[in-house]
C-alpha cells in the first residue's frame, strides 16, 4: 500500500477529518492555519492538534527528541524496544532537568544485547521491565509528555525503525487522550 494511502486510512481511523490542516507548536499550542504541511520527504500531516509522520523519510527518531525535549515535567514511556542512542539521551536529558522520567520495556527485548534499558538505568533513570501477564509481549510505542501529549505508531525506538523500516509516528497533543494512556503506563508501572 503506498505511504499516502496509508497515512490517509490512519488518520480516518482515528477519527481525524482531512478537511482542516494545522500545524501546533508542540510547546506553545499556537495554531497557524496552513493548506499543506509536507516534510523533506513530502509525507508529514498536521491536523489540529496531531502530527504525523512516515519513516524513514520523516526522520522519526528526529522528532521523537524534539517532542521528549519539549517537556516541562513529566516523561513516561512504554516502549517495545530501545536501542537508538539518540533517544536514550533525551530520555536521559529530561532526567537531568529534573524531570519525572519513568520507561517500561518489554522483557525479552530488554535482554537483547543493543537494548538500552542499562544505559538508562545508570544514568538514573527509573525503568522497568515487563512480562505482561496474560500477552505475549509488551508492544506499546508510547511516550507521554506532562500528562497532555503523547506519541504513538508502529516506531519503534531503533536504528532500524528510524531508518530502514516503512514505519509511522503519530504526536497528539489532547490531554483527554493523554490522560487515557498515562492510565495505561499506571497499570504496567503498579504490576
Amino acid at each position: 500500500m503506498k505511504i499516502g494511502l496509508r497515512l490517509a486510512l490512519l488518520f480516518l481511523a482515528l477519527g481525524f477529518g482531512l478537511g482542516y490542516l494545522a500545524q501546533e507548536e508542540l510547546n506553545g499550542g499556537a495554531l497557524s492555519q496552513q493548506q499543506t504541511i509536507q516534510s523533506q520527504g513530502g509525507s508529514t500531516i498536521s491536523v489540529n492538534n496531531a502530527f504525523l509522520y512516515a519513516c524513514p523519510q520523516d526522520a522519526c527518531a528526529e522528532h521523537l527528541v524534539e517532542f521528549i525535549g519539549s517537556a516541562g515535567r513529566s516523561v513516561h514511556i512504554m516502549i517495545y524496544s530501545l536501542t537508538k542512542q539518540e533517544i536514550a539521551d533525551a530520555i536521559v536529558a529530561a532526567k537531568e532537568r529534573g524531570l519525572d522520567v519513568k520507561v517500561i520495556m518489554d522483557k525479552g527485548q530488554a535482554a537483547g544485547t543493543y537494548s538500552l534499558d542499562e544505559f538508562l538505568v545508570g544514568s538514573g533513570v527509573q525503568v522497568k521491565i515487563v512480562d505482561p501477564p496474560g500477552y505475549a509481549i509488551m508492544h506499546d510505542k508510547v511516550s507521554i509528555v506532562d500528562g497532555n501529549a503523547f506519541s504513538t505508531g508502529s516506531f519503534n525506538y531503533t536504528q532500524n525503525a528510524d531508518s530502514g523500516n516503512a514505519e509511522n509516528l503519530l504526536i497528539v497533543k489532547d490531554t483527554a487522550m493523554a490522560e487515557k494512556m498515562e492510565k495505561e503506563f499506571e497499570k504496567y508501572w503498579a504490576e
